[in-house]
């Protein structure tokens, strides 16, 4: 029951402390596509969901293609991203529709502890998740997930030679003997197709 959830995540460059919403982009060296996986059948376990444990497989949170600085996109306050499986597009929204801006991210979680340079942020996901879907859907074995965002890139894939560079990500203990790959095709009896890292 591995799930997508696109998203931008915003790299902390220089030490943010209890810093004020209008200082907050100072902080950040730039942002890049995410992709916050969720294994939701771990994350549903017990009396509070266990948001944290069903993101943290191997693989999980890949973050790329690439560190895009601030100042590169257009209106760093308003980016689109999405993400589609195997082509269809199950996610398309921009980052102006947050419920908190990366600088009020940055402002309240620097309120209570030290955000250091390389934290990674991940800032929310549109609408569209697998799981909010009725009935809901999750990604299997030969799915191939892409995530994106304007200006920033898109998360690679590999096809069947290697061309490219993605993250494996494999639900493993969460279904066994079932592989899931972001950007990557996905063969259940040999892995991911041409390779992987």
């Amino acid at each position: 029951t591995v799930d997508w959830e696109v998203e931008l995540a915003a790299v902390i460059g220089t030490e943010a402390y209890q810093v004020e919403v209008a200082d907050a982009w100072s902080h950040v060296a730039g942002l890049a596509v995410s992709q916050d996986l969720s294994e939701r059948t771990l994350q549903m376990t017990g009396a509070v969901p266990q948001f944290s444990l069903a993101k943290s497989y191997p693989g999980f949170s890949p973050v790329g293609p690439w560190l895009v600085t601030t100042d590169e996109p257009g209106d760093r306050d308003d980016i689109e991203l999405g993400c589609s499986v195997n082509g269809t597009v199950v996610q398309s929204g921009s980052t102006g529709s947050l419920i908190f801006s990366i600088p009020e991210i940055v402002s309240e979680l620097s309120a209570v502890l030290p955000l250091l340079p390389g934290d990674l942020i991940f800032t929310g996901t549109p609408s569209g998740v697998g799981m909010a879907r009725n009935p809901p859907v999750y990604l299997k074995s030969g799915d191939v997930l892409v995530s994106w965002a304007d200006q920033l890139g898109e998360l690679p894939a590999l096809d069947q030679h290697g061309v490219g560079a993605g993250a494996a990500l494999a639900a493993g203990e969460a279904e066994a003997g079932r592989r899931v790959a972001l950007g990557v095709e996905v063969d259940q009896q040999h892995g991911l197709a041409g390779g992987g890292d």
